[in-house]
């Protein structure tokens, strides 16, 4: 079984222009390609490095849409379970009891979801970083992702990569 990248270009104005919020370039997370070199720079996924590029974990103002790809949500209706990114309450209480997912609360703090279960090794880092991490990488789809990724920093957005492996 192998493990892939799934990522999520953010962006946001740097001079309180539209969009002030971070924004997703796609409506979804994007897997440009499986690259064990790359994941373990990145994050130590898939081999050992002591000081990954990446920053750790999800940020707290993650976009709706990175929001979206990193949740399942939960319903009370058996019939709406497993569809649609749904699960029922007795479901997610053992993802998140067996340590396989987290909580997600809404603005209010009332449980809405839970992480994904099969998501791992969250992280996020700049154009620079995943750049950096990049190095001597010719796979197209990357080479694609960092030139949407510099283009918005041209039109003076700040940009970030999050991202999550799966299994």
């Amino acid at each position: 079984m192998g493990c892939d990248i799934h990522i999520i270009l953010e962006y946001k104005s740097k001079d309180n222009s539209w969009p002030v919020t971070w924004s997703s370039f796609y409506p979804d997370a994007f897997n440009p390609g499986r690259n064990y070199e790359l994941f373990t720079k990145l994050s130590g996924v898939r081999g050992f490095n002591e000081n990954p590029i990446a920053n750790p974990g999800w940020p707290k103002d993650a976009s709706w849409s990175a929001e979206y790809a990193n949740t399942i949500y939960v319903t009370t209706e058996e019939a709406k379970a497993g569809f649609e990114k749904r699960v029922l309450m007795s479901t997610a209480e053992r993802w998140v009891n067996s340590n396989q997912s987290q909580w997600v609360y809404n603005i209010t703090g009332n449980i809405t979801g839970v992480t994904n279960p099969d998501w791992h090794s969250h992280g996020w880092c700049t154009v620079e970083q995943m750049s950096k991490a990049l190095r001597k990488n010719s796979n197209p789809a990357y080479r694609a992702m960092m030139a949407a990724a510099r283009s918005l920093e041209k039109d003076n957005m700040e940009v970030r990569l999050l991202f999550f492996y799966d299994n």
